[in-house]
């Protein structure tokens, strides 16, 4: 009978971090937002912009990403700064997309990420090409709706 007492407190504990984190998936981001941020190596730039389904006349949380790709190694890898990797779906609060381009040598380049608050996105970055930076981890954070990655330097 001494046990039953500590293990009620660290299952009531457990249910309460799986509630919390269940909470923040069934939130999910609202429509219309950017989330940038930096890869950990500094290799990349990602910018995430959030929307609704066409199919859908009004959503309170996001179900599609559009995905914005920038790469510190531009000179080496391609003659564009930047690729637009495409719009994917957002399910249980993650998303990947993946994308080759033949203007960066034929390099693919796969985005994950997971939404683990309202206000941030972790996730990695891989590419094929080891010229274009290869893996890296990446945080995106919210930003104000006026802040572009295609407009900043």
């Amino acid at each position: 009978m001494r046990w039953g007492r500590p293990l009620l407190i660290v299952a009531v504990v457990a249910l309460a971090a799986v509630s919390a984190a269940a909470a923040v998936a069934a939130v999910g981001p609202k429509p219309n937002r950017t989330y940038q941020g930096t890869s950990t190596l500094r290799e990349y730039r990602v910018q995430v912009l959030t929307a609704c389904s066409s199919l859908l006349k009004r959503c309170d949380v996001a179900n599609e990403a559009a995905i914005h790709l920038r790469f510190r190694k531009a000179a080496n890898c391609a003659d564009t700064p930047g690729l637009e990797l495409g719009t994917t779906r957002i399910t249980n609060g993650r998303f990947t997309v993946s994308s080759k381009f033949l203007e960066v040598h034929g390099a693919a380049f796969t985005v994950s990420g997971t939404f683990v608050s309202k206000k941030k996105i972790v996730g990695t970055v891989d590419s094929t090409d080891p010229h274009c930076g290869g893996v890296d981890t990446y945080a995106a954070l919210l930003q104000s709706t006026s802040q572009t990655l295609g407009a900043s330097p």
